[in-house]
């Protein structure tokens, strides 16, 4: 079966799919440690005018999460 007949039920071109994988593997070749994520992401968030107990929670949650990830790329945690 060619490829552009297994991307017919879903609605799908070969373009769209060459996209959405290129897209992919940017995401995933990128590297990034979960905690240099984790960081990005509290830098971010401290922007936002959230109450300074809901920066504190969602602070600790993310460096413990960090913490179980240790030096592990992001492209690299599954479900």
């Amino acid at each position: 079966m060619e490829a552009s007949e297994k991307l017919a039920p879903y609605g799908k071109t070969l373009r769209e799919a060459l996209d959405f994988y290129l897209a992919h593997l940017g995401r995933v070749q990128r590297p990034c440690t979960v905690a240099e994520l984790v960081d990005d992401l509290l830098t971010l968030k401290g922007r936002e005018k959230k109450s300074q107990r809901n920066q504190n929670d969602l602070r600790l949650r993310l460096e413990r999460f960090a913490r179980d990830f240790e030096g592990r790329q992001v492209a690299s945690v599954t479900a």
